[in-house]
């Protein structure tokens, strides 16, 4: 609001220009000159000035009540606005794939929501290229990836690392490679970097594969171009889970996300970690440039960096 009608509204409130004068430090003259620019402004007088105490004409009337509506909105605006910053309202809606919900955000939702109770998270589980469209659209506002995109479209932030493991039946495991099998400690440490093997070190493997939109498929089909054993791929299916299920249940072996461990982890399978370039991934949360970045959004990626201790 201009300062010449908070001059306006001091008078009302005090029903003096003497003392309106005071509260606002002003001298009277200099007052009454700026309430005489209004009042040319609208070609009649605000104020009748032979009335004590000053009382508001028609004109002044009107004025003044709608000079108080738009004191109420600029201030229920800074209300919204200052709500917002301090996320007391607002959403984020996150698209994410089936790994990311259930082995690496959860605890991440958990911490957000417990600090931020009164904003609405939104879940859409979907590949990640899917997400990727969403987010094009304008559907979502945050997804994870840990391929190559463009950074002139897209501003990543790193949030995770993630390594890819083999994973097959304890009795796929040559005892010759026993010593290279991840304990449990190891995982739960996440010490994947002493003990690494090849594709080649196993013979006449079956894979379950997970589909080929999926960022896994590209890695463990490199991993398996350059194996000079013997393996087969036997199946494809849609979620990490689920091949590692029938891992466990002895009907082949398969590539996981070390996240899924020590969660999922099971005496009845053998992991590894692999000796490749690519057996390491480094995820992004992705969020489109041109879009304003909510304070729950950067919020959330914060929370996250510092969960994973990763900036």
């Amino acid at each position: 609001m201009e300062v010449e009608n908070k001059y306006i509204l001091k008078i009302y409130e005090e029903k003096s220009f003497s003392r309106a004068a005071q509260k606002l430090f002003i001298t009277q003259p200099a007052l009454s000159i700026a309430v005489k620019k209004i009042e040319s402004n609208l070609g009649a007088p605000i104020f009748n000035r032979g009335k004590y105490p000053i009382e508001p004409t028609e004109v002044g009337i009107v004025y003044i009540k709608g000079l108080e509506s738009i004191l109420e909105i600029e201030k229920n605006t800074l209300t919204k606005i200052n709500d917002i910053k301090n996320l007391e309202v607002g959403s984020i809606v996150i698209g994410a794939t089936n790994y990311m919900n259930n082995f690496v955000l959860a605890p991440i939702l958990k911490i957000f929501m417990e600090k931020y109770p009164f904003i609405k998270v939104s879940l859409i589980e979907n590949s990640s290229p899917k997400s990727l469209e969403l987010l094009n659209e304008n559907k979502i506002d945050l997804s994870f990836n840990c391929g190559d995109l463009e950074l002139n479209t897209y501003d990543l932030n790193p949030v995770f690392d993630d390594e890819v493991l083999l994973c097959l039946p304890n009795k796929n495991v040559n005892k010759s490679l026993l010593k290279y099998r991840l304990t449990k400690k190891d995982i739960m440490d996440k010490n994947y970097s002493q003990k690494r093997v090849k594709l080649s070190d196993f013979e006449n493997l079956k894979y379950i594969l997970l589909n080929p939109y999926n960022n896994l498929y590209e890695r463990s089909t490199e991993m398996l171009k350059t194996n000079k054993s013997n393996y087969e791929i036997l199946m494809y299916v849609d979620q990490l889970s689920t091949a590692h299920s029938l891992c466990k249940n002895e009907i082949g072996a398969t590539f996981i996300g070390s996240y899924m461990l020590p969660i999922e982890y099971s005496e009845n399978v053998s992991y590894f970690s692999l000796d490749y370039n690519n057996s390491h991934r480094k995820f992004y949360s992705v969020r489109k440039k041109q879009v304003y970045e909510s304070y729950a959004v950067k919020n959330f990626i914060r929370i996250m960096q510092n969960f994973y201790n990763l900036k």
